[in-house]
């Protein structure tokens, strides 16, 4: 009985073993993949200047709030004065009453912006990153199937402990350079960034 179980433990294995020699194996360095693919540049320029606009707009508010704020404290100091005259301080008094509303309804109105635009540009970032993460692997599939691979693995990658996950491969089965030259291949040639 204990043979007839070591000898399907061996047939189990020999099949494992044929089976698994039959697939073959490559690499991609998706991060170097993605960092150079020309879109993932025009993404990133696109992105950095819609938030530069945001970024603009949010600093002039601020300067327009922070005027206010100097305008209520005015405002306050006047209701306050004794040398004015009653009628005087009462008038300063719903003067700084008014531009209190009108600042803290600023600052809120800012704080929408704000929070609006930066998931916009959340937005924005992750159709884009998912729409070029689609052409590489579309692009990778396409080169693997043309190479005769079964299973291709980031070679970026790291588990959770902070190792890389492919520790070795033969330099024969990265299709990095590969996958960028297709990728790339009709692009006009962007300048590289300094």
């Amino acid at each position: 009985m204990k043979m007839k179980n070591v000898l399907l433990m061996l047939a189990f294995l020999a099949g494992s073993v044929t089976y698994a020699a039959a697939d073959r194996f490559a690499v991609v360095d998706m991060e170097a993949v993605f960092r150079q693919y020309y879109k993932s540049r025009i993404a990133a320029d696109t992105l950095r200047r819609q938030s530069e606009i945001y970024r603009n707009y949010i600093v002039s508010e601020q300067d327009k709030i922070r005027e206010m704020a100097k305008d209520l404290e005015v405002a306050r100091d006047a209701a306050q004065n004794l040398a004015l005259s009653a009628d005087a301080r009462t008038r300063e008094k719903e003067r700084s009453a008014s531009v209190e509303r009108d600042l803290a309804a600023r600052r809120a109105a800012l704080n929408r912006y704000m929070l609006e635009r930066n998931k916009n540009l959340s937005e924005i970032e992750k159709a884009k990153r998912a729409e070029i993460l689609g052409d590489i692997r579309s692009e990778v599939s396409k080169q693997a199937a043309a190479a005769g691979y079964s299973f291709v693995l980031d070679r970026s990658g790291l588990t959770t402990s902070g190792v890389p996950a492919v520790i070795y491969h033969r330099p024969g089965v990265d299709l990095t350079s590969q996958v960028l030259k297709a990728l790339n291949a009709g692009a006009s040639p962007l300048p590289e960034k300094k």
